[in-house]
């Protein structure tokens, strides 16, 4: 009984161990320049994702009329996301800023999604592993079967 314990605790490391993982970082510039307070470096900040999520590289940009000087705001978000559709992306960030009392002009906006770790870089960042995480959900299932199959020539 002791091994069977063993091999279930081995399989759940194993399958736990596949998230894929994301840069979670952003980049915020008023006027070109970067605001250090609203901005979190990627470098060292990765999570997992939940099961079905993907990485997701956002941008915005808008101008704002602040009392008759012009501000251009340019923020890039680095996460896990649900993937959606871009235009629904877009519209639902452009209505929670418009809500949130910005009167903006010149909207733009785009969204990524990709499904590999850490695909979703901004370029200064080196990133060490490309591996493709669709593929691990493969290879637990071969170390689960070997095992399995260990487990039967044995007990």
């Amino acid at each position: 009984m002791k091994y069977i314990e063993t091999i279930f605790t081995l399989t759940f490391l194993i399958w736990s161990g596949q998230a894929l993982r994301c840069y979670q970082c952003s980049e915020s510039k008023v006027n070109g320049k970067v605001v250090a307070e609203r901005s979190v470096a990627c470098k060292g900040s990765t999570q997992s994702c939940q099961k079905g999520s993907s990485c997701l590289t956002s941008t915005l940009s808008f101008s704002v009329d602040m009392g008759g000087t012009v501000a251009d705001f340019e923020t890039t978000g680095r996460m896990c996301a649900e993937k959606m559709k871009e235009n629904a992306a877009c519209r639902l960030m452009k209505t929670s800023l418009a809500d949130s009392g910005v009167d903006m002009e010149d909207f733009k906006c785009s969204v990524k999604y990709c499904r590999t770790n850490l695909c979703n870089a901004d370029g200064k960042t080196k990133v060490k592993s490309q591996k493709n995480s669709v593929q691990a959900p493969r290879i637990s299932s071969l170390v689960l079967t070997f095992l399995l199959t260990l487990y039967s020539v044995f007990f």
